[in-house]
Parts: C-alpha cells; sequence; structure tokens
C-alpha cells in the first residue's frame, strides 16, 4: 500500500512538472531595452527623494527649491543637465554633491 501512494505520488508530481503547472513562468519580454527618458520635474522628485533617504543632510524641501531656481547658479545648472541625461544614481548623487 505504501509503495502505491508513493508512486502515485510521484507521477502525480511528474506530470505537473511535465504540464507546466510546477515550472516559473518564462519572464515577460517587453522594451526595456531603451529607458524612458526623465524629465526634468521627474528628476528633481527623485533627487528630492534621494535626500529623503539621508544622502545628505539636506532637507529635501531645499533641494527641491534650489533645482526648480536651478537657473541662477550654473554649477547646479550643468550637474543637473548631466543628472539628466544619464539618469543614474551616481549622477543624482553627484547632483546633491553640486547642492551641497
Amino acid at each position: 500500500m505504501k509503495i502505491f501512494v508513493r508512486l502515485s505520488a510521484l507521477l502525480l508530481v511528474c506530470a505537473m512538472f511535465f504540464s507546466g503547472c510546477a515550472t516559473p513562468k518564462p519572464p515577460q519580454t517587453e522594451h526595456t531595452s531603451m529607458p524612458k527618458p526623465e524629465t526634468p520635474m521627474s528628476l528633481i522628485e527623485a533627487t528630492a527623494k534621494l535626500a529623503e533617504t539621508h544622502a545628505t543632510r539636506l532637507h529635501p524641501n531645499y533641494v527641491w527649491a534650489k533645482l526648480k531656481d536651478r537657473d541662477q547658479d550654473a554649477v547646479i545648472n550643468a550637474a543637473f543637465e548631466r543628472a539628466l541625461a544619464q539618469g543614474s544614481r551616481e549622477s543624482k548623487l553627484a547632483l546633491l554633491r553640486a547642492l551641497e
């Protein structure tokens, strides 16, 4: 009787595996080759959120205000344009360092 239960369980597991019930689904292939271009407002929001994670001692509201008025400072504006073009975390951290 035990052998019958073991064999039926093994048969059930094999059937599920080979029918696809127990195998993971293949990953969805979306168009992820090109990253979504970042807008100036989304970069300002992302940088302010990065300031909230204590990546800097600057207050997120100060970061938001300085980036909104970035045209007044050439160094901040250049760092902002670089971060906008690159879109990486390192470029956002460099933007925060320029604000400091």
